[in-house]
């Protein structure tokens, strides 16, 4: 297996990867960095294990909420694939009542004028 090494906060790290994902992994490690770099300048030098949990909890923050975002983004999709496959639009609803009762006000005129 390949091995890259990442500097995180001023420390190389070296890491086994998978075959083909140095990379990927090195570039894992920017974005970390670059966070702990983001809290230390926010928070100054608090240690370096607690800038690392507090840069892997922020990341796993953005995670979680980016999570929510794309549950609800497929309920959504899901919403609309059904509306898609069953011919109809998920507008047709307001649009409808908004018909019938346009069309029971005109019942109503046209009642009273015919009774007049």
């Amino acid at each position: 297996m390949p091995y890259v090494t990442v500097t995180l906060a001023s420390r190389n790290y070296r890491l086994v990867c998978g075959e083909g994902e140095e990379a990927y992994v090195i570039g894992l490690a920017q974005n970390f960095d670059a966070k702990i770099a983001q809290i230390r300048e926010a928070f100054g030098d608090v240690g370096e294990m607690r800038l690392h949990v507090m840069a892997a909890l922020t990341i796993a923050d953005e995670l979680a909420e980016s999570r929510k975002k794309f549950a609800a983004l497929e309920r959504e999709n899901a919403f609309l694939r059904h509306a898609l496959e069953s011919q109809t639009s998920p507008y047709d609803a307001p649009l409808l009542a908004a018909l019938d009762g346009a069309v029971e006000t005109i019942e109503n005129l046209t009642k009273s004028l015919e009774d007049a």
